[in-house]
């Protein structure tokens, strides 16, 4: 029976047996291709290969969309700073102070090394 409109229609069983377990999905006689979950059955090859292509297109639109997104990421800052100077300014100093940070930690790292320096020469004093 047919859950949504509640009418008695004819059935395909399929039974899969994958990785040692087997499931068994019922698919319209009406239906050369549905679905369960994930999983794409069909009836017929023609079917499976109609669907498989319909994804293949459609995967391809995502990626093509996907690289005109990333276009719009990359050149939405430098619009924007053009058209807004309080933006500008903002990128502005966000960039002088990851400048500021970067210097402060490499200030860090030779500050470290040199007091190692100066421990192993102590060290080397007393000993």
């Amino acid at each position: 029976m047919n859950q949504k409109t509640g009418k008695t229609e004819m059935v395909v069983d399929i039974t899969i047996e994958a990785s040692g377990k087997t499931a068994t999905y019922a698919i319209p006689e009406s239906h050369s291709v549905t679905y369960a979950g994930h999983l794409v059955l069909s009836t017929e090859k023609s079917g499976l290969s109609s669907e498989i292509e319909a994804q293949k297109a459609n995967a391809e639109q995502v990626l093509a969309s996907a690289a005109k997104a990333q276009n719009v990421i990359d050149k939405a800052p430098s619009l924007l700073a053009e058209l807004n100077p309080a933006y500008k300014e903002k990128q502005e100093t966000e960039q002088r102070f990851g400048k500021i940070e970067g210097s402060i930690g490499e200030m860090k790292e030779l500050m470290k090394k040199q007091q190692e320096m100066m421990e192993n020469f102590i060290h080397k004093f007393e000993s």
